[in-house]
């Protein structure tokens, strides 16, 4: 089971205290594997995440957005109704307090 995989990602700062980077990955799952969660034996994913690291003194806001896409089944995701669908999309923010 298992699969292999691939991420690159670069960053920039464009201030002081602004940071943003562009994370690719690329994966597939090993023919014959059994995987109960995601992608099918066999398949493969691409994935891109936008993302930014915002200062505000010890608080740090992390916003990410992300589109994964499933190139060989239409079926590695699920939608709102419980259908099945080949990309996914996902938006978070995170909050980071350093003390």
């Amino acid at each position: 089971g298992g699969f292999t995989g691939v991420a690159l990602y670069p960053q920039v700062g464009v201030s002081k205290t602004v940071t943003l980077g562009l994370r690719g990955e690329y994966f597939k799952t090993k023919t014959g594997s059994f995987v109960p969660l995601g992608p099918p034996p066999g398949s493969s994913v691409f994935a891109a995440t936008l993302t930014a690291n915002v200062k505000a003194g010890p608080l740090t806001l992390i916003p990410e957005f992300r589109l994964d896409n499933n190139k060989n089944n239409t079926d590695g995701f699920t939608t709102k109704g419980g259908g099945l669908t080949k990309q996914a999309s996902q938006f978070v923010v995170a909050a980071v307090y350093a003390f």
